[in-house]
Formats: C-alpha cells, sequence, structure tokens
C-alpha cells in the first residue's frame, strides 16, 4: 500500500485508470509468468470487464506515466508490473542455484559412497512400502479446514484430500499446517510491508495444486 500512495506516476492518471489497474494486478500476480500478461485487447476487456474506451484511457495513461510497462505489438498487447516481475525471477533463479547446490552435494554422496546391488529382500520390501497408502481420518481433514483461511467448497476439498492420499502424494498434517502458517505470515509481512498481497485460493485448488510446496521468502526481506 505505501507503494501504491508514494508512486508519482500512478498518482496522475485517473480513477477509472487506478482501478483497471489494481485489477491487473491481482492477475498479473496469478498469471503463468508471475508479473506480466499478454492478450489481445478484447480479451484483456473481457477479462476486466471494462469498455473499449475505458481501456484505450488506461493504456493511454500507463503509456505517458510509465507506471507500468504496457506495450501493443502486432495487435497483442503485453502488461507487466516490473517489481513484481523482477522479484519472480530473483525467487527462480535462487530455487535454480539451490537446486544446483543439492544436485552437486547429493552427486558428491554418490560418488563417495560405496555401491552396493540392493538384495531381494529389500527389492520387495520396497515395493511393499511404495503400495501401502495412509488411511484417510476425517479429524485430519477437518483440522486442516478449520486451520485454512479461506473456509469455502469444503466438500470439494474433501474429494481432493482424499485423492491426493489415495495417490500418496499428500504430506503428514504436521507439514500441511506449517505450510499454512509461513504462508500466513509472509502475507501479512507483505501487507504491513505495503506490498500487494494475493488471496488464498480456494482450499480445493490450494490442495490439488499441491501449495504446501510453495517456497516462502523470508519475512526479514520485508522488515
Amino acid at each position: 500500500m505505501r507503494d501504491w500512495l508514494s508512486d508519482p506516476q500512478l498518482k496522475m492518471v485517473s480513477y477509472q485508470t487506478k482501478g483497471i489497474w489494481i485489477d491487473l494486478l491481482c492477475y498479473l500476480w496469478e498469471s503463468p509468468e508471475r508479473g506480466k500478461i499478454e492478450g489481445t485487447p478484447e480479451q484483456f476487456m473481457q477479462m476486466i470487464g471494462c469498455s473499449e474506451e475505458q481501456w484505450n484511457q488506461f493504456f493511454k495513461d500507463a503509456t505517458v506515466t510509465k507506471f507500468a510497462n504496457v506495450t501493443n505489438c502486432n495487435g497483442i498487447v503485453t502488461v507487466c508490473n516490473r517489481r513484481m516481475f523482477r522479484e519472480e525471477k530473483e525467487r527462480k533463479n535462487t530455487r535454480l542455484r539451490v537446486q544446483k547446490y543439492r544436485d552437486k552435494e547429493k552427486g558428491n554422496g554418490k560418488s563417495n559412497a560405496p555401491v552396493t546391488p540392493p538384495s531381494s529382500s529389500s527389492s520387495s520390501k520396497k515395493k511393499k512400502y511404495i503400495k501401502k497408502t495412509r488411511k484417510f481420518k476425517q479429524e485430519e481433514f477437518d483440522t486442516f479446514y478449520k486451520t485454512y483461511p479461506k473456509r469455502q467448497g469444503k466438500d470439494k476439498a474433501l474429494e481432493n484430500w482424499k485423492k491426493k492420499l489415495k495417490d500418496n502424494k499428500l504430506p503428514p498434517l504436521e507439514e500441511i499446517l506449517n505450510a499454512i502458517k509461513n504462508q500466513a505470515e509472509e502475507k501479512e509481512s507483505k501487507r504491513q510491508s505495503g506490498q500487494f498481497v494475493s488471496e488464498w485460493p480456494m482450499p480445493q485448488v490450494w490442495i490439488k495444486d499441491g501449495r504446501w510446496k510453495d517456497e516462502v521468502e523470508k519475512i526479514e526481506r520485508y522488515t
């Protein structure tokens, strides 16, 4: 919010343009390439629900004041929030560096460890373990649902919960609750520092997409 109020370029545009921009910020946060969206003017107008006149005014204001990167190339409009796009790029680069480091450490561990062929008994035990699935416990799902900030679509959330459990893709309840707690703290930290904060997805979507695996930025970055 502090960045929003202190942006001199944004202060020069109309309330109409500001309204379109705040809607676009929400879509930019949820877009596949965070911070950047491409499409035709018609698609943007349909997404936002504005008229052609309102869209043209927004495009003109953004082009003149440059509070956002907005371009039109051969009928394809690109809208980009510079800060959001830059931070997403930094986040991906950090994730890549961490993964490379882990792969390197893992490779060193393999090269130093003696290689022994697995016995038939250990192989059979492993197969037996893979087939084994955790039993559904209603109290575990109820605890998740009571903890999750958005309580909507409970039946669908329960259906996705059971499917993940059946596919052996649902982590322990403690890991799920810790993920919700960490993500909530990150959102609150961003909110207090005036940054854009996206809404929580529906619980069934959070479960289906395995959002407990989302990386959470260090809170110190926003203090």
